[in-house]
């Protein structure tokens, strides 16, 4: 009884671990007499329009957060940074980002001042940015949650276009609003790391008729994102295997296996990434099924 709760315990530890929160106070909760939110930044231009923490519409909880009456050429924010990574090799998951927006006489279209939610990276001087949209919203509604992933390989892409510059940049959660008379609202900001399956090995068909103008297996691999690994596909037939070894990169996702020689029948292929020590990253299983062939084996 006491292994099982043991077990029970560090299941629920390590549960709690995955879906740990990186952002703080994303509910607004915890704020200051100021009405400014603690472990968020006020950004914008001065003395204009109005942010700050509101008591009167929240999507759990008290509070939210309050943006709006941003004049012509004018801009409020909110930020908070999280912890991130300046190395592309560092990067192991992709990142899951949710956010609860309402908004009130939101008269701009997206990117022309309306209510922008995004992810932001930038070094000090804000040189060498890129962010990435995780809602535009316009128009009145009501609460509505926003959740995107930014998968481990647009990650990598958006950093990798800093690795010339040496100095540490940062990575921040930002709520804008420009040139906008409206109002919006967020609550109940989330940001936390997700584990992400690497390689999707998918069959350009389910069938194949083996005939003089079809007698490979063709292979597509989606969501590549390593450079120059090693890819191996394995396979059986009457108990005798088969191999087929190809290294990868961004522009060679394509892989040919001979299976004219196969006889009839239904089969899996094992699909594996290796890194350079030669340890297997990830396998898939791959099904397939030959509806006619020879009558000998290879």
């Amino acid at each position: 009884m006491k292994h099982l709760q043991a077990l029970m315990i560090l299941f629920v530890f390590c549960s709690t671990a995955l879906a740990e929160n990186l952002i703080k106070n994303g509910n607004f909760e915890q704020n200051y007499k100021n009405k400014s939110a603690k472990y968020w930044a006020q950004l914008g231009s001065k003395g204009i329009g109005h942010k700050g923490v509101d008591d009167v519409n929240s999507k759990d909880g008290k509070y939210s957060y309050k943006l709006s009456n941003c004049p012509s050429r004018k801009y409020l924010a909110i930020t908070q940074s999280i912890k991130g990574f300046n190395k592309v090799s560092d990067i192991k998951k992709s990142l899951k980002i949710s956010v609860w927006i309402k908004t009130d006489s939101i008269t701009k279209k997206p990117y022309e001042g309306a209510g922008e939610f995004c992810f932001w990276t930038h070094n000090k001087g804000h040189r060498n940015s890129g962010s990435i949209a995780i809602a535009s919203v316009r128009g009145t509604t009501g609460w509505t949650q926003y959740t995107k992933t930014i998968t481990l390989k647009d990650l990598r892409r958006l950093i990798g276009r800093k690795q010339g510059d040496k100095k540490p940049f940062t990575w921040t959660l930002r709520a804008n609003l420009f040139n906008q008379p409206g109002s919006m609202w967020i609550d109940k900001v989330e940001c936390e790391w997700v584990e992400e399956k690497p390689l999707i090995c998918k069959l350009d068909a389910p069938e194949y008729t083996i005939d003089r103008k079809n007698a490979f297996l063709n292979i597509t691999v989606k969501d590549f994102i390593n450079n120059k690994i090693k890819l191996v596909i394995t396979g059986k037939s009457n108990n005798k295997l088969f191999q087929k070894q190809i290294v990868l990169n961004k522009l060679n996702t394509k892989v040919e296996i001979d299976i004219s020689k196969l006889k009839a029948g239904t089969f899996t292929l094992t699909a594996s990434l290796i890194d350079k020590t030669g340890k297997i990253i990830i396998a898939e299983k791959i099904n397939f099924k030959k509806i006619s062939g020879p009558s000998f084996d290879f």
